[in-house]
């Protein structure tokens, strides 16, 4: 998480969600499960300067994800709400970006962190997944992996996504009419495989990327040129997600 030119680590906190006796539906593991394992899958600020962390959590019951908020009020405490109305019950909420309306779009793995991935506006008071196809949105590529979602101050909606042939590419959402693939991205002269772990942009425009192509035991920070598709190493960093804060 960087705030202004500050770097800084954020543990994600426990939380007790807001909508804690809606039902969800869930689907057992098909292994057992000795406790509750949760995984960071995105991190993003809303206008307000509100961090969204999504977390998905797995148990021997299944798994559930739930969006945590925190206000850079520090006497203001996080509060969290879990999400509902996947397509199936091993839906997972990959990456998602603040929009209009206090919502998101929302990047959605339908089988469990892996393709086949569509887009959902996903609502901040009810925790409720309305489906790219009911709010307008365009239908991702069934047989392509979709990584991260990042959004500029313009409003263009950037998304990162690998084909067959393991290249991962910078792509645009165009919401209502489809994906505009933009410029595949290296590394050192070399494609970029499925090292690319999460994407932000700052609030002067720059597209910064958090990804391991090396595969080294600590990920790194890159700066992406979007016009040539070039990462250039800013420095190593110890994190799973990052994001840009707006204060």
């Amino acid at each position: 998480m960087a705030t202004g030119s500050t770097i800084a680590t954020l543990q994600i906190p426990t939380t007790t969600v807001s909508n804690q006796d809606l039902p969800i539906n869930l689907t057992p593991a098909l292994t057992d499960v000795e406790s509750i394992q949760e995984r960071l899958t995105n991190l993003t600020t809303q206008p307000n300067g509100i961090l969204v962390s999504t977390v998905v959590s797995t148990t021997d019951e299944g798994t559930a994800t739930r969006l945590i908020f925190k206000s850079p009020n520090p006497s203001q405490p996080p509060d969290s709400v879990k999400l509902f109305g996947f397509p199936n019950n091993n839906s997972t909420v990959e990456s998602l970006v603040p929009i209009t309306g206090n919502n998101f779009i929302g990047l959605i793995s339908t089988n469990g962190s892996t393709l086949p991935f569509e887009l959902a506006t996903i609502e901040r008071t009810t925790g409720n997944v309305i489906s790219g196809a009911n709010s307008g949105l365009p239908r991702l590529d069934p047989t392509r992996g979709y990584g991260t979602l990042a959004q500029s101050p313009d409003g263009t909606i950037y998304i990162v996504t690998v084909g067959r042939e393991g290249t991962a590419t910078l792509a645009q959402v165009n919401v209502g009419s489809g994906i505009n693939t933009i410029v595949p991205l290296t590394f050192n002269n070399k494609p970029l495989g499925n090292g690319l772990l999460s994407l932000t942009i700052s609030p002067s425009g720059e597209l910064y990327a958090l990804a391991n192509p090396n595969y080294e035991d600590i990920n790194s920070l890159f700066i992406i040129n979007p016009r040539s598709g070039e990462l250039t190493l800013v420095r190593q960093f110890d994190a799973d997600q990052i994001t840009f804060t707006f204060l």
